[in-house]
């Protein structure tokens, strides 16, 4: 069945349009859908609250966040890794994330080489 789910991983990809106006609860939310897990974000070493946009973030952290960022597209997708998804939203924004399960408890940074179908389907437990 392991095969098979990698296999299927592979397929499985989905683009986020993110604008600097777009707010986080709608980011995460759009994440969740797609995969099933949450996406905390950050502003500094401190979880950003909801309500906030990207540019809002840049007001509220010595980190520069990229506030030109207008309808970026990011294909993210199953297979990859929870590390590489998280460096992705630093490279293009410079904002920090972490991946958490659905219920938003953090996965944990010794499990950040797997993918992200595998902390879906739990397989990191």
């Amino acid at each position: 069945m392991g095969i098979f789910n990698k296999i299927i991983d592979n397929f499985k990809s989905n683009d986020f349009s993110v604008s600097g106006n777009k707010k986080l609860r709608t980011i995460n939310k759009e994440f969740k859908d797609s995969f099933n897990l949450s996406l905390l974000i950050y502003k500094g070493n401190q979880r950003a609250d909801e309500s906030l946009s990207f540019a809002d973030l840049n007001k509220k952290t010595s980190i520069d966040v990229d506030t030109s960022i207008n309808n970026v597209d990011l294909e993210i997708k199953a297979s990859m890794t929870i590390k590489e998804v998280e460096r992705l939203f630093f490279d293009t924004f410079g904002v920090k994330v972490q991946i958490g399960d659905k219920k938003g408890k953090l996965i944990g940074s010794k499990f950040d080489s797997i993918t992200l179908g595998e902390a879906s389907r739990q397989e990191y437990e």
